[in-house]
């Protein structure tokens, strides 16, 4: 019985180390971008962000810039968390969107005239996930291995 409850001591101990060390921060939710280049309007840039739970992110602010880091267009959301901008000339450009702390950012490519919809990818998300489904079966291996080697 004592060694079944330092097993479960140090199982809790590691778990604890785990998510006090984790470096990435838990958010309540996440922000999502979307930029749209709408085919029947060539000069307008859409930019829309909204947290994951479909709620608008009113008052974000938006950067767009070039590779090199240069902004090219800034701009603030509205209540509906949407953003016009003019549509920059051809090449690759990167929207970013700032909200109260949550950040999101989305790579882009204006091409002649034509439009196109690009969505932000959460690797920081998928890696919390792999991270923490990781951890949990780690720690259910090592608390079972204990439990059966003290039998």
């Amino acid at each position: 019985m004592m060694q079944k409850m330092r097993t479960l001591r140090l199982v809790l101990g590691i778990a604890a180390a785990i998510v006090v060390l984790n470096p990435n921060r838990a958010d309540a939710h996440a922000l999502v971008l979307g930029v749209k280049l709408p085919p029947d309007a060539p000069d307008l840039l859409l930019v829309e962000a909204s947290f994951d739970d479909e709620t608008p992110a009113e008052g974000a602010k938006i950067t767009i810039t070039v590779a090199d880091g240069t902004v090219v267009a800034e701009g603030t959301t509205d209540e509906k968390g949407v953003c016009q901008l003019t549509r920059p000339g051809p090449g690759k450009y990167k929207a970013t969107v700032d909200s109260h702390g949550h950040r999101d950012a989305v790579e882009f490519e204006v091409a002649g005239g034509g439009g196109g919809e690009f969505m932000g990818w959460r690797p920081d998300q998928v890696t919390n996930l792999a991270i923490g489904v990781g951890g949990l079966l780690g720690l259910s291996a090592a608390y079972w291995w204990f439990r059966h080697r003290a039998g």
